[in-house]
């Protein structure tokens, strides 16, 4: 039995999407991960930066993602936007125009797609202003259109064309876009639709909107050349809505040669004309006239720009700057990242609000007080050490050092688990046990460190009396991840890339686009 999921479920799951991020208990999160992609324990591969495998969606590799997370920030309603391809408008291209019926077998006249939402009947502006195409130049002389050549620049509320060359083109302003959007939203591939629709500067659009109004006609056949050459005027388009009527243009050889809309009228959703001497009184003769009417979308033109457009795609715009106050504390420098990925609703702590990171922390201190901290190094993606105890020994890869305060951060993948132990991964712990040690060993430069009694989350230097914020709280040595649950939450988007380094000053911004 044929079945098909049609475009506006998608368009409503893409709705649903943008409305579950202004929720209050439904939380997202961007984050960056997998530091070091040629670790084959949790799913890296030698030749990664060469040959970026594809994600793999399982159970098994859920977890690995998890394990190999490294820092997330929230996604806002700000950080969110519907979008749809990007057309620019360029003299001498031709369109295609908005048509209710496109299908296989009624393919758009220019681009041949198969559905409205694939086909090239709208244009962004030089000046980032959205315009629908509701004739491109069809005539039967023309009957894919013609080129454009008057950009639409207006801000009208009624559709017009463009400028003086007669390209028969008809343009409907719908939006602009804003200068915020256009930084964050706009990229050479998709441009952003407004959210909340009919709000602010998109309100009298929406109003200006008619259910049912029919806009343009389109002559498909201009007859036998026997019609009565004249001006045809009030001549009714019928169909289930009311009140249309259009003007009819008979040249001199007897055929159609244009028709205007006089009055949309309202209710539409099939229209045709009658042009004949049935129909017509004043003609004495003439057939074959073929007048397309086309029906606007359910509220008319307008009405609901993402119904009418296809915004079945979001985009997600996140920033990790280092040099922002509110983000650096949790986003780790001196290390790469190659996964990008989405978090739905996972455990995290109090202390998460915009920002977090799912790395633990250990604050170590010399075992000499004459040799500074800073004489030793942990070499990052290499494994650190611990025995806490007789026989158990926590184990986790450096993430980053931070040799000036004594801070290594780490994670720890249940690939470091061994068979022997019952594949548990021990905790690192200022409370050893017999047999047990504070200090951290592994391939260090320098003499391994030993775990602090330190307790806080911030610290005055001796040496400058400054008094620095580390971002999060350490009891007795130890701070754990900000996700308290692990494997709490589900990854709804992973995106494998080359490692990227991160330095000091740098800055991601992150576009994600979905597509429902």
């Amino acid at each position: 039995m044929p079945a098909h999921i049609t475009d506006q479920f998608r368009i409503i799951n893409a709705n649903n999407f943008v409305d579950s991020i202004q929720d209050s208990t439904k939380n997202y999160y961007t984050f960056l991960g997998f530091p070091d992609p040629t670790n084959t324990l949790v799913g890296g591969t030698a030749t990664w930066s060469t040959n970026t495998p594809n994600p793999i969606d399982n159970f098994k590799n859920q977890n690995d993602y998890h394990d190999t997370m490294l820092f997330f920030k929230k996604i806002a309603i700000t950080d969110v936007k519907r979008v749809i391809r990007r057309l620019d408008w360029t003299s001498g291209q031709t369109y295609d125009m908005y048509k209710p019926n496109i299908s296989s077998s009624n393919v758009a006249s220019v681009t041949g797609s198969t559905s409205l939402y694939e086909s090239n009947f709208y244009v962004m502006n030089s000046d980032f202003r959205v315009y629908i195409c509701l004739q491109n130049g069809t005539t039967p002389d023309n009957p894919n259109g013609k080129p454009s050549l008057d950009e639409p620049i207006f801000t009208d509320l009624q559709p017009r064309s463009a400028g003086p060359s007669g390209d028969g083109y008809i343009w409907k302003y719908l939006y602009t876009i804003t200068p915020s959007d256009i930084i964050k939203f706009v990229t050479s591939q998709f441009i952003p639709v407004p959210n909340d629709w009919g709000s602010l500067d998109t309100e009298e659009v929406k109003n200006a909107s008619i259910d049912g109004k029919i806009e343009t006609v389109v002559i498909k056949n201009k007859g036998n050349s026997d019609y009565t050459p004249g001006v045809y005027t009030n001549i009714p388009i019928l169909g289930d809505g009311n009140d249309g009527k259009v003007s009819i243009v008979v040249n001199a050889s007897g055929q159609v040669s244009s028709v205007s809309v006089t009055n949309g009228g309202r209710n539409y959703t099939k229209g045709i004309i009658n042009f004949d001497q049935f129909n017509v009184s004043t003609l004495s003769s003439g057939t074959g006239a073929d007048l397309e009417v086309v029906v606007p979308p359910k509220g008319g033109h307008g009405q609901n720009i993402y119904r009418e457009l296809g915004s079945f795609r979001v985009m997600i715009n996140s920033v990790f700057d280092n040099n922002s106050a509110e983000n650096s504390l949790d986003f780790i420098t001196g290390n790469n990242f190659s996964r990008i990925g989405i978090i739905y609703n996972p455990d995290t702590s109090d202390s998460v609000t915009n920002t977090g990171t799912s790395l633990g922390a250990i604050k170590v201190e010399s075992t000499d007080s004459n040799v500074p901290i800073s004489n030793t190094i942990y070499t990052t993606n290499t494994q650190i050490k611990q025995t806490i105890s007789t026989g158990n020994t926590a184990t986790a890869y450096v993430a980053s050092y931070d040799s000036t305060n004594g801070i290594i951060k780490y994670y720890q993948p249940v690939g470091l688990a061994r068979s022997d132990v019952a594949f548990d991964i021990d905790e690192f712990t200022f409370d050893i046990g017999t047999g047990g040690s504070l200090l951290i060993t592994g391939e260090t430069t320098g003499s391994s460190l030993r775990v602090s009694n330190f307790t806080g989350s911030s610290e005055t230097n001796v040496i400058t009396g400054e008094t620095v914020d580390f971002g999060r709280t350490f009891t007795r040595g130890i701070s754990p991840s900000e996700i308290e649950t692990k494997y709490s939450g589900d990854v709804i988007y992973i995106e494998n890339r080359a490692p990227v380094p991160r330095s000091p000053n740098q800055k991601e911004d992150i576009k994600i686009v979905l597509e429902f």
